[in-house]
């Protein structure tokens, strides 16, 4: 038998950046950095669910743009990359705990 221990063995997933041959979600600058509110969403909805918690806090949460370092300055003022990363994640964290 498998011994798990703690919050991570507990949800008895494998995490993964492809899913089908695909990625998960737009890849950030990082390669190990993928989009998926869905997933951040499923994990706040597991962690309510299965410990019924007084509160979540969420530590770091954010993204680095593709090529920003690189990209023209009025080009890395117009993050909207950034901005639908928000977007979606505070989305995802808002029906998870609802």
């Amino acid at each position: 038998p498998v011994n798990f221990e703690g919050w991570v063995e507990d949800q008895r997933v494998v995490s993964t950046y492809y899913r089908n041959g695909k990625a998960i979600g737009p890849q950030g600058d990082s390669p190990w950095l993928f989009v998926a509110p869905w997933g951040f969403y499923k994990l706040l909805h597991w962690v309510k669910k299965t410990y019924s918690p007084k509160a979540i806090i969420v530590t770091e949460n954010g993204v680095d743009v593709p090529n920003e370092n690189t990209m023209p300055i009025h080009k890395a003022l117009k993050d909207t990359f950034r901005l639908d990363f928000y977007r979606s994640y505070i989305g995802a964290m808002k029906r998870a705990i609802q």
